[in-house]
This record gives C-alpha cells, structure tokens and sequence, in this order.
C-alpha cells in the first residue's frame, strides 16, 4: 500500500504471521503483536493508508491505525458466534473512512466503522456471483451482468439534497426549481441566501462533479449558472471546468467507451492518464478529441493511433500505409516518425520503417533505427548531414563494434569528414587501427607521418623494465627507424628518410654522451644544442665527434664554440683557441 501518511514512507507491504502484523518498506521492517482473540485471517488498508481491519480466525472486526495498529480505534466487532470454524471473508475493502466491506462468496455485509457500528446486507437476491474491486474512493461491484459503483454521498450533495435542508446550495436549487415554475417563493430564497451566493454556486457545481446522474447534474449545473446573474463580478472559471469535465466523464462513461469513473478516481488518475489510458484501449477518436477539448495537445494520442495502425495493418502495402499516416500526422510537428517506424521494423515492416524515416527531421532518433536496421551508410550519410560529429562518432564506433573492419574503413574514407573524425580519434585512442586504415586506402606518406609523431611524442630514453633490461620496441629510436622505412617506400620521400635516419642516429648517439659522461642533460637536444652543451660541460673530444660524425660546417662549430665558451666567461679558451686555428676562428 502507498504508506503516504505513514512516517513519510513512499510504499510499505503489509504482512501477517499467526498474531503478528509485520510492515516492511525499502528501510524498515516493524513488527507488532496484535493482541487479538486469534490468529489473523484478513487483512483491508484503506487507501489513503491511515486506517487498517483486521480479521481475527474467530471472525471479530478490529479497527486499528497504520501509525499505530497496536491501538483499537473502534470496539472490537463480532461476525459470527466466536469460534473458529467460522469462515473467513473472501474480501475486505474499505468504502469510506467510515464503512467496511465484507464479502464472502455471493454474500455482502456492509460495517460501519464509526460507534454505531450498524450493518447493512448487500447480497444479491439472486445469488449471483459478484466480485469487489476497491477504488481510491468507491467499491465497484462486478459481476457478469452488472456493474456497479458504491461511494459515499459528497458532502455538498447532502447539504443540498437532505430533507429539510437550508444551505446556500439547497436554497439556491429551490429558488432554480420556483423561478422555472414562475414561484414568487424564487425570490425569498435568493433573499434568504443573502451574501453567501458564491458558497451556494461552489456547492452545486461540486455536487454536479461528483454525482452519476446525468439529468441531477444538468440541474445542478443550471442553478449554479441562475446563481452567477445574483452575484457582482462573477468568476465563470470553475463552471466552465466542471462543465467541461462532466462532458469529459460522461463521454468515458457510455456504454460504448465502459469506462465508468468517478471525479475522484479522474483527478487522481488525471487528465492526461486518462488520454493516454483511452489511446491504449484504442479509442483514439475520443482522445483526441478529448485532448483538444482540454487544451492538452493531441500528438502523443496520435503518435499511439499510428503505432497502433501499424501493428494492425500488416497487409497493406508500405506506401499506401505511409500516405495515410502522413496525411493524419503531418499537421503534428513534434511528433516522432522514429519511433513509429522502430514499431514497424519490429512487426517485419522494414519497408515501411525506411519510408517513414524519411520524414522524420531530428537525425538523433532517426540514426540509431537505421543502425539497427542495418543500413551503416545511410545513417552516416544522415550523420554527415545533420553537422553533428557525436552522430558522426556513433555510427563510426557502432560499425567498429561490429567488428566489420573493411566497412569500417570504406565508410571512412567515403566522407572526407568522417574521414577526419575517424583519423581524430584513432590518433587519441587507437594508432594500430589508424595504420590500418593507412594500409588499406593505400596512403603511403600517412603512416611514416604517423610514426614520426608517435618518436617525438615518446620518452628520448628507452624504457627499462623491473629486471634492469632496455626496451627498445616504441622507443624514439625505434619509432623512428619505422617512419624512415616507411619514408623510403617511395623514392620522392629520399630527403624525409635520411632526415630520420640522421635523427635515429644522433638520439643514439646522444644517449651514448650520456652513458659515458654519466651527465643525463643531452637527451632530446637538437645538434647545435649537443655541441654548445659538450664544450659548456669541457666535453670537447664528444663535441668533435658530434662534428664530425654529422658533417657540421666549419663555420658554424667555430661561432658555436666561441659563443660557449663566451657564455661561461671562459676566455682563455677562446684565446688559446683563436692561436690554434686563428684565420678560421676570426
């Protein structure tokens, strides 16, 4: 039961054991000793939770709270002779918060729960068999010919109709009912009413909501409108509301909709739970009407109708069925052609799902249908065009985890901003795929680019492992050598493959400087910047190795030796070097 009132709990359940009443919810578990003649047979909540009977195997009554199930709200009422061969009730429903409905079999007996206690016999003269349903303010009452509805009396309808009564509300019908008849007696009871006239039309407009008869609530609604011409600044909102919602309930109420509801059963179910409940019983027609009528927009109503014609008409054919579906839907701009056409391809109408995408403007619901029906080229083709590279992204990953590695790469390539997506994120995420996409479209300089930017993205040192072992494998050494490889593929790349080899060399031999002077600052440095570094730190045989191992101009080793020992204020070398070689030095 929904716990509501019951310390803030959103649900509970309610469990018997012998004596014991147990309630449990997502938090709790509570378990209360009865303290009753026997052990529990019956158990009825009320709908708002706040009140509970229960059933004893002797066949005694005990009115208790939910808050409080220890405590009797009423005194203790007895069904049959006290022994426990007594049969316990089928049902026990709540009808009130006053009144207690017991049935067992074709048998009916109504309790007050209230001091008096008195009890009135529903059984059907007839013996037939009847079930009760219970309702957040009634009982229905159902059997295989009848159905009908038990509720208390509204408070607005006693004040109205009981015998002697002079409320606003009975006064103002009475003055209705004189005034049709020409009774002078109409204008005593406007006198009478005097300043509560708005309390008199609030009345008959409540009573008419809530009563089943159609010609009492014509009246009822006619006095509350003779009221309206007595009453300075009338506001007609509520009339117009309760008219609007008796036409509503008397339309689900005729025998051909059978849906007999209460006012309170349609404000708690709401109007919109009522369209979408007439929508699912396929009645489309009155939804809708209903819907527009309430100002509440049909297209959802539609949307149902259209997904519903589409499971019932299997056998027209796919464009017949598009055509009159775009003609009924066509006025409903939100509305989803998508899912309407993912109801299609689930009934084997794949035909028609294919059609009905073409309508549908929001590429976000239309590309995972497409996806699913197979069609990766046409939703990356819709992904392209819609400007959105997520879409782009989800259609390129879904091909991927398909495992369809040539498709992948041919809808890849088939985009060049697909391409460019796809080339994105494998540099981010996957490299090995990107070389294989490379190799497949046939990009010879791609690939030694690549790898060129996978060297100087790596560490200039190799890795060493736990066991103190150099891995060269993705290393900037190792790297490079690919890309130079790859350059060399192709004899107008000459320039690109000596360019690598040279910096294949000159990392390694960098690496060596380092070993040997046990100084780790030469690492990722260009030439120039090894050389100055070599005769800034005095190693100057590495310094003449680095010249003569790459080839460096003489000119440019004599302004780089003289600018590093300049900088280190070390000018006796640069005399003693200008003496050994003084024409090149100048």
């Amino acid at each position: 039961f929904a716990a509501d009132e019951f310390d803030g709990r959103p649900w509970a359940v309610a469990l018997v054991a012998g004596t014991t009443l147990i309630i449990v919810d997502e938090l709790h578990c509570d378990a209360y000793d009865m303290n009753i003649d026997s052990t529990i047979e019956k158990v009825g909540i009320l709908p708002n939770s706040s009140r509970l009977a229960i059933v004893s195997k002797k066949g005694t009554v005990y009115f208790r709270t939910v808050d409080d199930p220890m405590r009797d709200l009423l005194d203790p009422y007895p069904l049959g002779d006290g022994s426990e061969s007594s049969p316990a009730p089928n049902q026990v429903l709540w009808c009130s918060d006053d009144a207690l409905l017991l049935r067992w079999g074709t048998t009916i007996i109504m309790v007050a729960a209230d001091d008096s206690q008195d009890v009135l016999d529903f059984t059907e003269d007839d013996g037939e068999a009847v079930v009760l349903v219970q309702e957040t303010d009634s009982i229905r009452f159902i059997s295989n010919l009848r159905h009908e509805i038990l509720h208390p009396v509204d408070d607005s309808t006693s004040r109205i109709f009981g015998v002697g009564s002079t409320s606003p509300g009975a006064l103002l019908y009475d003055a209705l009912e004189d005034f049709e008849q020409r009774n002078v007696r109409s204008e005593g009871h406007l006198r009478n009413i005097g300043g509560r006239m708005q309390e008199a039309i609030s009345d008959c407009i409540f009573a008419a909501v809530n009563d089943l008869n159609v010609r009492r609530q014509q009246r009822l609604l006619r006095a509350a409108s003779y009221g309206h011409a007595f009453l300075a600044d009338a506001s007609v909102k509520s009339f117009r509301e309760a008219a609007l919602t008796l036409r509503v309930l008397g339309a689900v109420r005729h025998y051909d909709i059978a849906m007999p509801i209460t006012y309170a059963q349609y404000r708690k179910l709401t109007p919109s739970g009522l369209i979408e409940r007439l929508a699912f019983s396929h009645h489309h027609l009155l939804a809708v009407r209903i819907a527009t009528s309430l100002g509440l927009g049909s297209e959802h109503v539609l949307q149902l109708w259209a997904r519903a014609k589409v499971t019932r008409s299997q056998g027209l054919p796919a464009e017949t069925l598009r055509s009159t579906l775009v003609e009924r839907l066509q006025h409903c701009p939100g509305l989803s052609y998508a899912d309407i056409a993912e109801d299609a391809y689930h009934h084997g109408q794949q035909e028609l799902a294919v059609l009905l995408l073409e309508h549908e403007v929001r590429a976000a619901k239309k590309i995972p249908l497409l996806l699913t029906m197979g069609r990766d080229a046409e939703a990356l083709d819709r992904a392209v065009e819609s400007g959105d590279t997520d879409l782009v992204y989800v259609v390129l990953l879904h091909v991927k985890d398909k495992g369809d590695i040539r498709l992948l790469f041919e809808l890849a390539e088939s985009h060049p901003t697909a391409m460019q997506l796809f080339v994105q994120y494998c540099r981010a995420a996957e490299p090995d795929l990107l070389r294989a996409f490379y190799d497949a479209t046939h990009q010879a300089d791609a690939p030694a680019l690549l790898h060129l930017e996978e060297a100087f993205m790596a560490p200039p040192r190799p890795a060493v492992n736990s066991a103190g072992t150099t891995i060269r494998e993705g290393s900037r050494s190792h790297l490079l050598k690919l890309s130079a490889a790859r350059w060399g593929q192709n004899k107008d790349n000459v320039f690109q493959a000596k360019a690598c080899e040279e910096a294949v060399a000159l990392n390694d031999r960098l690496q060596e400087i380092e070993e040997k002077t046990g100084q780790p600052i030469f690492a990722d440095s260009s030439l120039a910047d090894a050389i100055r570094t070599c005769i800034i730190t005095g190693n100057h045989k590495h310094a003449q190795k680095l010249r003569s191992d790459f080839k460096m101009a003489d000119k440019q080793f004599y302004w780089l030796k003289i600018r590093a020992l300049a900088s280190t204020g070390d000018w006796s070398a640069v005399e003693a070097f200008s003496k050994v070689s003084f024409h090149n030095a100048l």
